[in-house]
């Protein structure tokens, strides 16, 4: 049964080369919204959560709300394994699928085919897997013969079909996902919209993070609003 739990997480993100607590500190600590610890040596460590503990299960759709740097996101990246909490635990049972950056993984001298495999391996796709789905993670993609072609040569909305088209492929368990995003031309956008409604849809857990309450109420049946690096509130009405 798929699940996910945090028992204690925290998570402290160092800032080097900082300055003194000036305009810059001002401006590091509005945006992340975490606290910050100290400032010696050139290094300042910003706390983005803050003694996170959370049980999702199997059925629930959370939804993450809260101000920009509150930490939705990093509450995500723990989550999905690309941040390494500073203290705590995070077990996650089930086959995730973390929907945070289009872009990332990308290498930009190898084709877009060879770009699929990578970011299947990068994901934790089995090989056989990828191999299985890879002619219609193509076919979604609609690049055609570029397909064949080194990534540098493509324009940004490639790449975004390209990233887009082999995320959402499979049937993932756990969906986590930063903001509702498609790519692409206004076809290709009713396209992947379409395709993510079908893989929230079948998710047993997503985690969602948006300042859309509309989309909120329509995907999630539970909120938990973020503040300061903490939940300091979970419930299931409105948000």
């Amino acid at each position: 049964m798929a699940c996910i739990k945090l028992k204690g997480v925290v998570l402290d993100i160092p800032i080097f080369d900082s300055v003194e607590r000036s305009l810059r500190t001002h401006t590091i600590n509005a945006f992340t919204g975490g606290k910050i610890l100290n400032t010696f040596n050139k290094k300042m460590i910003i706390r983005a959560l803050n003694e996170v503990n959370l049980d999702i299960h199997e059925g629930d759709a959370v939804g993450l709300v809260g101000p920009n740097g509150s930490g939705k996101s990093s509450l995500l990246r723990v989550i999905s394994g690309i941040y390494k909490p500073t203290a705590g635990s995070v077990s996650v049972i089930g086959e995730l699928r973390p929907l945070i950056s289009l872009g990332v993984g990308l290498e930009a001298n190898l084709t877009g085919m060879d770009n699929i495999r990578r970011l299947g391996a990068l994901y934790g796709y089995k090989r056989e897997a990828v191999e299985e789905q890879i002619d219609q993670i193509v076919s979604f993609s609609g690049l055609g013969d570029f397909i064949g072609l080194p990534v540098r040569s493509y324009s940004s909305g490639m790449v975004l079909r390209l990233m887009f088209a082999t995320l959402v492929t499979g049937n993932p368990d756990i969906v986590i996902l930063d903001e509702f995003f498609s790519a692409g031309d206004e076809d290709f956008v009713k396209k992947s919209e379409k395709r993510m409604e079908k893989l929230l849809d079948n998710a047993k857990i997503l985690v969602f993070a948006s300042h859309s309450k509309s989309l909120v109420k329509r995907y999630c049946n539970r909120f938990i609003r973020m503040d300061n690096g903490k939940p300091i509130e979970i419930g299931v009405e409105e948000v």
